[in-house]
């Protein structure tokens, strides 16, 4: 390397030179014009140069830097190029490279890049370092580290191999097979290395020439024997380990029949008879699942000796002959022949006679009854009164027989007796017919009577118990309320005020409104008439109305007063027409003064056909918290109605609605009416309606209520009824139904001792149009408790009621069966009649609401809207007359009366014939198969396989045990329903299923399968097998195990093998020791691992089972480099080889012929390899004729000529000679030395 260094100056400067800081005196050489010449430069060389020029006058300087020193690529073989890693392990691979500048490197898996995105692969110090994570046997291959940089390359090459333990990829499967075919077993192995496969079984080597072992491995079997059923292992095992499963044989042997025996003797010794032969299944006998034979096991064929004897035999008798009298004793005979069959072959003739005489009486002679004696007169039939005796005789002298006459006369004879007479109780004679019902209706009553005559007592007789009237409610529908019309209203406006108008007045059936299917009114509900029939003037006309002024009183009534002008008429107009001046009330509320403090009144009608004429008394406490307590007591009631007036209780209606605490801005009845108000009250209980009109008069200054109380109707006679009523709080929504009306009802019910009763009220409340409505359209009045008591001796009825009135829920909203009146600002009836239609039939309307009724034949359902048919055929049997083969058939509102039906008919609703019931569609599981209809009846009958076991059930036919099944011999029958199966018996060792089919039998689960320990039991297709464990095989007799000598396994160790007691050890040699499987040896690098001390002139060499001593000394001009542990020669100018380099090598016994030993490579002294090389094996000896080199890409390759079977020792020398492409002229020279060592083992 040249540095330039030019300066200029006067005098000329003096150069010096310095590297990095240090001046530069001998070991570079200065040109005189001052430029710094490097030979031989290496890395070392690398730094910051200086030149330094100086003169007199001054000095200069200038640095160069220099980093242009480079060494190529050179690789540390210091590692083991044939890695070995099993499977799923890590393995790491080496590349340590020295180069200047570094070198990039790259890896090679046969011959491509590995793919660097590999998540197994880890690559760290610049390359050097390759980490391949969980191993697989995909990752075996030939490796290459590729170093490279711009000085040269180099390369180191790896063979990796994943070792993977041995294990099944096909596993031997146990075979069932018929005897004399052929079985294969399947073993697969797989594993790195591969795997070897042995075969054994428990017979060790037992094969003949019917056993093979194919190529894949498997073992075939010819024409297999029974003997062959055996355990058969496949045994497979490789470098990492062994491995076995297991297959059994079983052989399936088919039954086949013996010979037939001989046919046995004739069973008759004359006549027909039969003869039978029989053969078994056992030539052989099925085994192991096997079929059993087909066909029967026994013959039969008839035989006949000789004829037997026929011994003769009686046809039947003949008719017997008229008999010879035609009354009294008489013969007849009968005969018969000895045909029947006649006697031959000297068989014995008929025993007995052949003919048959015997009496007859064909026909008796009559003999005619007579009368015996009559029997003493009996006892009187009664103890009392008129009784009557008899007496008795039989026609027994004589009796008649063969149709006599019967004795003529009576048997019995009667007589009246009388032993004394009798009392007679009384007994009431039939009902009269009923009395007519008092009411045609609204609910009337009815009764009728009967006489205790029937008879009538006597003789200290009893009278007849109970009583001898019957009273019955009738006529309970409501009477009809046919309309009325009110009163006209007053005319209204008329249309025109001159010239001719109209005007018109109107009326409401409400007088009373029809009800109860009443009539409605007659006539026309407006009128209209002709008014102002004078011609038209300008009439006077008033201005506008005032203000009102303020009110003149603030309680109890007071006025306002509003005016207005009127502006003079003209021509003939007339003045203005009404008041200058109007007055209207105001704060008509009562002044607290002048609140409703007490009442009275008088309480007259009729209740249940009673008169009634009482009084009654109230006082009113005001509670402000409590509500308003009303105390009211009714004097002068009939006894016989006080039970019946306890419900009662809206009799004070007008005295605790008038007087209800107001809660809010609410009106009580006093507020708004000023006491002066009519109210009609509807009382419907269960079995009675009453009506209830009340009329206020308005209080005096005393604050005292006076009105009338009228009552009509009936309701549930109370008089005997026993215990106190008690009243249920209840609520009643009071509506404004108009300018001054309203209308409320509730839904009540009171305790009478046990029992709660219902019935509902309603009131209609009518009071001074002038008056002010309601403030809300619906106010709610609440009776919060409320107490009857009855005081006996002052014949006086208490009542105690608690009331309040607030608004309504809703308060400004008509309820139900109302709608709004949207000019007067009221609830008006909603005729739901019209507009809902909510009845099937007849509809009335009523206040709120409406009422459904029926036509005739017809009843309300409880839904108060649909009619349903009366039936009136459950009226009981007089709805026909009695008639017995009559039946009634209802009817829509009516009904019939037909001759019923025969059995097994019914008759049509439509057509009302009698038509045939089909019980079999209409009747539910009747027959429990099968059922036919026939007219008036029904048959059932069964499916096949099935019989009658009563009249609707069947029950299924057992074929097997009736003897009507098909099966075959070597079948078995198996009921089921409706049918049968035929079943193959299954042989020993199998289990018959539920579908027919046989399934072998697991022995080993259960206590058939029995083995002597330590032998185990394994499952076979019918039947199982004793396997001893691993290591073991069966002694002779087949019941214990005894040891198997696993080493008698070929190649089952690499060197030498142990047995021991159910298994076996490898043992190595000296110098080496197991592998991991067990199975194979290693050699001991005793250099490494013991730390062998050698001479310091010698270096240990490792030998494959051992190490050697040997003497690696440089000889003169050579000095020993301890970084690449050569001999560097000293010498420029020698002639002798650069380098001496010393390769120790042990090889196992058999290495391959052409395998290489090694790889030679030459650099030169900057660690550059040189490509231009060649290679020259020098020694004379033995050694050259078993090895030879040769180049690959500069690389010298040393291999064997042939294979060495041979343990020895060789020295190889080889040199080299190479060009450095740099310096054509330069030659470098190498020799090698190769120390090799052959084992006597074949391992490494």
């Amino acid at each position: 390397i040249e540095l330039a260094c030019e300066s200029s100056g006067i005098p000329t400067p003096k150069i010096k030179w310095k590297f990095n800081g240090v001046d530069i005196i001998n070991q570079f050489a200065v040109e005189p014009n001052g430029e710094l010449v490097i030979e031989n430069s290496t890395k070392n060389d690398t730094g910051v140069y200086r030149c330094e020029a100086e003169n007199e006058a001054g000095s200069d300087f200038k640095n160069v830097h220099s980093n242009f020193i480079v060494e190529s690529p050179r690789i540390s073989t210091q590692t083991n190029l044939e890695p070995e890693v099993l499977n799923g392990h890590t393995t790491i691979l080496l590349c340590q490279v020295e180069g200047h500048p570094p070198p990039k490197v790259q890896w090679l898996k046969n011959g491509y890049p590995v793919d660097v995105k590999n998540e197994n692969y880890i690559f760290q110090d610049r390359n050097q370092h390759f980490e391949i994570l969980q191993t697989t046997v995909e990752d075996s291959g030939d490796y290459s580290c590729i170093a490279k940089n711009e000085a040269g390359i180099d390369d180191l090459h790896f063979i990796l191999n994943v070792l993977d333990p041995p294990k099944f990829k096909i596993p031997p499967t146990s075979i069932t097979a018929d005897q004399s075919a052929t079985v294969t077993f399947d073993c697969v192995a797989e594993g790195e290395p591969e795997p070897e496969v042995h075969w054994l079984s428990e017979d060790l080597m037992k094969f003949g020439d019917r056993f093979s072992i194919l190529s894949n491995n498997s073992l075939r079997i010819v024409a297999v024997q029974v003997e062959d059923e055996d355990v058969y292992e496949c045994r497979i095992a490789n470098k990492l380990g062994t491995n076995v499963a297991y297959a059994v044989l079983t052989v399936q042997v088919h039954g086949q029949f013996s010979q037939w025996t001989d046919w046995s003797d004739c069973s008759a010794s004359c006549g027909d008879g039969l003869q039978t032969r029989s053969r078994t299944c056992t030539n052989p006998a099925p085994r192991n699942g096997g079929r059993a034979c087909a066909g029967s096991t026994a013959e039969e064929r008839t035989c006949m000796p000789r004829p037997c004897p026929v011994d003769g035999m009686w046809s039947d008798w003949s008719a017997w002959t008229e008999c010879s009298q035609s009354c009294g004793d008489g013969l007849k005979t009968r005969v018969r022949d000895c045909s029947n069959p006649h006697p031959k072959y000297e068989g014995r003739h008929c025993n007995g006679e052949g003919m048959e005489r015997v009496l007859c009486n064909a026909k008796p002679c009559p003999v005619h009854g007579g009368w015996g004696q009559w029997t003493e007169w009996d006892k009187c039939s009664e103890p009392c009164g008129e009784g009557q005796q008899q007496r008795h005789r039989e026609c027994d002298s004589p009796v008649p027989k063969y149709s006599g006459d019967y004795c003529s006369g009576m048997i019995h004879d009667k007589r009246a007796c009388k032993i004394a007479d009798c009392e007679v109780n009384g007994n009431w004679g039939s009902w009269t017919e009923w009395s007519s019902c008092t009411l045609s209706c609204g609910g009337g009553m009815r009764k009728r009577e009967r006489r205790c005559d029937n008879p009538p007592p006597s003789n200290d007789g009893k009278f007849c118990p109970g009583s001898d009237q019957q009273i019955d409610y009738c006529n309970k529908e409501e009477c009809p309320v046919h309309g009325k019309w009110a009163e006209w209203s007053a005319w209204g406006d008329c249309t025109l005020t001159c010239g001719g108008g109209q005007r018109r007045r109107f009326r409401t059936c409400t007088n009373p409104v029809p009800k109860h299917n009443g009539r409605a009114c007659i006539g026309v509900a407006q009128e209209t008439d002709v008014c102002n029939h004078q011609r038209c003037a300008v009439d006077g006309e008033w201005s506008t109305w005032s203000m009102w002024t303020a009110c003149s009183r603030t309680c109890d009534g007071g006025t306002q007063e509003r005016r207005r002008v009127c502006r003079q008429p003209e021509y003939g107009g007339l003045a203005c027409v009404g008041d200058p001046n109007q007055l209207k009330k105001c704060n008509t509320h009562p002044c607290e003064a002048k609140s409703l403090q007490s009442a009275r009144a008088s309480v007259r009608g009729m209740l249940n056909s009673q008169a009634i004429d009482a009084k009654l008394v109230a006082e009113v406490d005001r509670e402000p918290t409590h509500g308003v307590v009303t105390v009211g007591k009714i004097t002068d009631l009939p006894t016989t109605l006080v039970q019946n007036f306890k419900p009662l209780l809206s009799i004070l209606a007008p005295i605790y609605w008038s007087t209800a605490l107001q809660v809010g801005k609410v009106a009580n009845g006093f507020s708004l009416t000023r006491g002066e108000f009519q109210q009609i009250s509807n009382v419907e209980f269960m079995n009675g309606e009453l009506t209830i009109e009340q009329i206020a008069h308005g209080i005096d200054n005393e604050g005292m209520l006076t009105y009338d109380v009228t009552l009509t109707g009936s309701m549930l006679n109370m008089s005997e009824a026993d215990g106190n009523i008690s009243f249920v709080p209840f609520t009643e929504d009071y509506v404004q139904t108009g300018r001054n009306t309203l209308y409320a009802q509730s839904y009540r019910s009171y305790q009478l001792g046990d029992s709660r009763m219902p019935y509902k009220w309603n009131h209609t409340i009518t009071y001074n149009l002038t008056l002010n409505k309601m403030p809300f359209l619906v106010q709610q009045l609440t009776i919060e408790s409320a107490e009857v008591t009855y005081d006996p001796a002052n014949n006086t009825l208490q009542f105690i009621v608690v009331s309040h009135v607030s608004k309504g829920e809703p308060s400004n909203q008509c309820p139900r069966g109302f709608i709004l009146d949207p000019e007067e600002a009221f609830c008006a009836d909603d005729n739901e009649c019209t507009t809902l239609q909510m009845c099937s039939h007849f509809c009335t309307n009523t206040i709120g609401s409406y009422v459904c009724t029926c036509p005739s034949g017809f009843k309300l359902d409880i839904d108060g809207r649909n009619c349903n048919d009366i039936d009136e055929c459950e009226a009981g049997d007089d709805v026909c007359d009695g008639a017995t083969d009559s039946e009634c058939i209802n009817t829509v509102g009516s009904f019939k009366c037909l001759p019923k039906c025969l059995e097994g008919h019914r008759r049509s609703l439509a057509s009302f014939e009698c038509q045939d019931i089909n019980e079999c569609l209409e009747i539910p599981n009747l027959c429990s198969q099968l059922c036919t209809n026939l007219p008036g009846s029904f048959v059932c009958s069964c499916k096949t396989g099935y019989k009658l076991s009563s009249k609707s059930k069947c029950e299924d036919i057992d074929e097997c045990t009736e003897n009507l099944d098909n099966c075959v011999p070597g079948q078995v029958c198996r009921n089921r329903p409706g049918g049968f199966t035929c079943v193959n018996t299954c042989p020993t060792g199998f289990n018959l299923h539920a579908n027919g089919s046989c399934i072998d039998v697991d022995e080993c689960m259960s206590a058939t399968g029995f083995c002597t320990p330590p032998q185990k039991c394994l499952n076979t297709i019918g039947s199982y097998v004793c396997i001893c464990p691993k290591g073991f095989k069966k002694s002779n007799n087949k019941l214990t195990c005894i040891d198997l000598n696993e080493c008698s396994i070929p190649n089952i160790c690499q060197h030498d093998c142990q047995n021991v007691p159910g298994s076996y050890r490898c043992l190595c040699p000296p110098g080496y020791r197991l592998t991991p499987d067990e199975r194979n040896c290693s050699d001991i690098n005793e250099c490494k691992e013991h730390s062998m001390a050698c001479d310091p002139d010698k270096q240990c060499f490792n030998k494959l089972g051992g190490h050697e001593c040997i003497e690696l000394s440089c000889p003169p001009k050579y000095f020993f480099d301890p970084s690449s542990k050569f001999c560097m020669l000293n010498c420029d100018e020698c002639s002798s080889p650069h380098t001496l380099q010393f390769h120790l090598i042990s090889l196992p016994l058999n290495f391959a012929n052409g395998s290489g030993i090694i790889r030679l490579t030459v650099n030169n002294q900057d660690g550059l390899r040189l490509g231009l090389t060649s290679f020259n094996i020098t020694s004379k000896d033995t050694a050259s004729r078993h090895f030879n080199i040769r180049v690959e890409n500069g690389v010298g390759v040393v291999y064997s000529k042939q294979t060495l079977m041979e343990p020895r020792e060789y020295k190889l020398k080889v040199e080299s000679k190479s060009i450095d492409p740099m310096f054509p002229d330069v030659k470098f020279q190498t020799r090698f030395t190769l120390f090799i060592h052959v084992s006597k083992y074949t391992f490494s």
